[in-house]
């Protein structure tokens, strides 16, 4: 598990939130593999999360067009602060799950 992962994993520990590690996702017949899919933020499908855009470049415009987002992060050091910091990412990426969004998100989150 990369860095990254090991960051979101505990952090969807904390949150409660909805997270994939190394999730295969069919863009017009390209195999993309997101590192890590954070669901019930972003767009529709939610935000396939990166270190960097050349993960992504080749794929950019497909995911966009299939649903979902992303989010180039560096290292995980980049996220570490404290809870307010990540919220804040979070409530950037907007709610779009089903129902209300988490109450720690704010109500300014949708």
């Amino acid at each position: 598990m990369t860095a990254l992962q090991e960051r979101w994993v505990h952090l969807a520990s904390h949150f409660g939130l909805d997270l994939q590690i190394e999730v295969p996702i069919d863009l017009s017949g390209s195999a993309f593999v997101a590192p890590v899919l954070l669901k019930n933020f972003g767009p529709k499908h939610g935000m396939v999360l990166v270190t960097s855009f050349g993960e992504v470049s080749a794929y950019a415009k497909r995911l966009v067009t299939a649903g979902y987002g992303f989010s180039t992060l560096g290292e995980p050091s980049m996220i570490e602060g404290n809870e307010a910091s990540v919220i804040e990412v979070l409530r950037d990426w907007g709610w779009s799950g089903p129902g209300s969004a988490p109450a720690w998100l704010g109500h300014d989150a949708a």
